[in-house]
């Protein structure tokens, strides 16, 4: 858990806050870009919420097309080692000399 809330806040935000959030931090959300579900392991969620919140990805002040348009593009994400049963931070690269045509 990354915070604790009352039900009541919860309430809220189910009721009022998810849609004023999403129009918030999540303007320029790729198209591509995997949203965590209820189901999904821990990590996964956390990312999605420090991108959204903490880095403010995908907000109105950043280029909607950027990911689209980037010939390069650096980025980190969670992943789970082999042999140990915990998370390491690993650095993905996107270019576009490396797309197949």
């Amino acid at each position: 858990r990354l915070d604790n809330w009352t039900m009541e806040e919860v309430q809220f935000m189910k009721e009022h806050g998810n849609l004023l959030a999403k129009a918030t931090y999540e303007v320029t959300v790729p198209a591509f870009y995997y949203r965590p579900r209820e189901q999904d392991c821990q990590i996964l969620k956390e990312q999605w919420i420090r991108a959204k919140y903490e880095q403010k990805k995908f907000t109105a002040d950043k280029d909607i097309n950027a990911w689209n348009l980037a010939v390069y593009k650096e980025d980190y994400l969670w992943k789970k080692g082999k042999d140990k049963d915990q998370y390491e931070k690993r650095k993905f690269i996107l270019s576009e000399k490396d797309r197949k045509s």
